[in-house]
């Protein structure tokens, strides 16, 4: 771990290195070292959208073409090649309604796994009992503290970029117990970020209507997804780097983005920024694995259609992704329709307190890297604080990064 590896062409670029712990991933195409690539998945670009018109049909029909396009969309999925498929169940919307689907257009043996942090999660019952109506073989998983040992070794695969989403090790750890029934898995990520289901959608949403001055520069992501502020920029940072826009990156999209409408906005800002950037945590995860990753949500005639339904039938007062909801009406117990989404975020404090050695060690040798002292320092002390959120994902991206670079480094 000699300094003399923090040269040439494994210098850090600190000005994406600021981007990375901004965001939580290195927006595409910026890189964090000269000889590494951020390719971006030529499926999942969505850049040719830029605005959309509406539908002008009534809600139950519409409900209705969803319901047949996402099928259409599952049943072309499904291989050829016959044999077993596996389905990532949370026991939420989305992916009840993938395994729904699955059980119209196909009698293949179909394996679920569901993943929580505790024994008491909710999410177990009702994947359960969603498991035993629709006959799957199932399993639940329970992802403790000792996992985070794992990102060295997801990282000695020799991944482009450093991955911020906290889903990484619980869906490299479910790839790998599914993988030993099926190489072919269902998963309903997508959903949110496409039908306004995520918080920050609600609440900008209603920010907007309440609302008619100059939105923020991070638009919607001002509600949970921005880890790194200007304050923390000018406090910690070199002072050639103190100017820097952090929220560059995203202003840059923005200008391309035409639509005046709000929700279909926040839809095509997070397909061509938080979709197309986050994906990698599921894709390369799917590839160290050794399967195919099915997400339906995200073909390109499942996006279409649903950039065209109207905001009112995808939030009606609190309720989010209501159209979803209604296309699978009387399809999916009550139960699931009625649910509110349950995130699924590592318990943070308990993970870093449990694993202290291990972190303080990664978070110090991070300032080889280029991360100041002293802003390491700070996450140090907040880890008490860590059942906050932003707090425990400030540590977890630096420590994504140092598993990263060392990886890169392993033979």
């Amino acid at each position: 771990e000699a300094r003399d590896d923090f040269q040439g062409d494994r210098r850090i670029n600190a000005k994406n290195l600021i981007y990375y712990l901004t965001y939580q991933f290195v927006p595409k195409p910026l890189t964090l070292l000269p000889s590494q690539k951020n390719p971006t998945y030529k499926k999942y670009d969505f850049s040719q959208i830029t605005s959309v018109k509406t539908l002008k049909d009534k809600e139950h029909i519409i409900a209705q073409k969803l319901y047949a396009n996402l099928k259409k969309s599952v049943e072309l999925m499904v291989p050829a090649s016959g044999g077993s498929l596996g389905l990532l169940l949370s026991g939420g919307l989305d992916s009840s309604a993938i395994l729904h689907l699955l059980k119209e257009v196909t009698n293949r043996k179909i394996f679920t796994v569901t993943a929580a942090y505790s024994h008491n999660s909710k999410s177990i019952f009702i994947a359960r009992k969603l498991a035993k109506k629709y006959d799957t073989s199932h399993r639940t998983i329970i992802i403790k503290p000792d996992s985070l040992k794992l990102l060295a070794h997801i990282y000695s695969h020799k991944i482009p970029q450093p991955i911020g989403d906290n889903g990484l090790l619980a869906n490299y750890i479910l790839y790998n117990r599914l993988k030993e029934k099926t190489d072919f898995i269902f998963s309903g990520d997508g959903a949110d970020c496409l039908l306004s289901g995520l918080k920050m959608h609600y609440l900008n949403f209603v920010d907007n209507l309440r609302k008619e001055n100059d939105p923020s520069p991070y638009e919607h992501y001002q509600f949970g997804e921005i880890f790194f502020t200007q304050e923390e920029l000018w406090s910690f940072f070199r002072n050639e780097l103190a100017n820097i826009s952090l929220e560059e990156p995203l202003r840059e999209l923005l200008s391309k983005i035409k639509t005046k409408n709000v929700l279909k906005r926040q839809v095509l800002i997070d397909l061509n920024f938080l979709v197309k950037n986050r994906l990698d945590y599921l894709v390369y995860t799917s590839k160290i694995s050794k399967i195919k990753l099915l997400l339906p949500y995200l073909q390109k005639e499942t996006i279409d259609f649903s950039l065209r339904i109207p905001n009112k039938y995808l939030i009606k007062g609190s309720q989010q992704k209501s159209i979803l909801r209604k296309a699978f009406e009387g399809k999916l117990p009550q139960e699931i329709l009625n649910q509110e989404k349950e995130g699924l975020s590592p318990p943070f404090r308990l993970w870093y307190e449990h694993n202290r050695s291990l972190v303080l060690k990664s978070l110090l040798r991070s300032t080889k890297l280029g991360i100041p002292l002293d802003y390491i320092k700070k996450l140090i002390f907040s880890i008490p604080q860590c059942e906050l959120y932003k707090n425990g994902m400030k540590i977890w991206l630096i420590l994504n990064l140092v598993n990263w670079y060392e990886g890169l480094g392993k033979k």
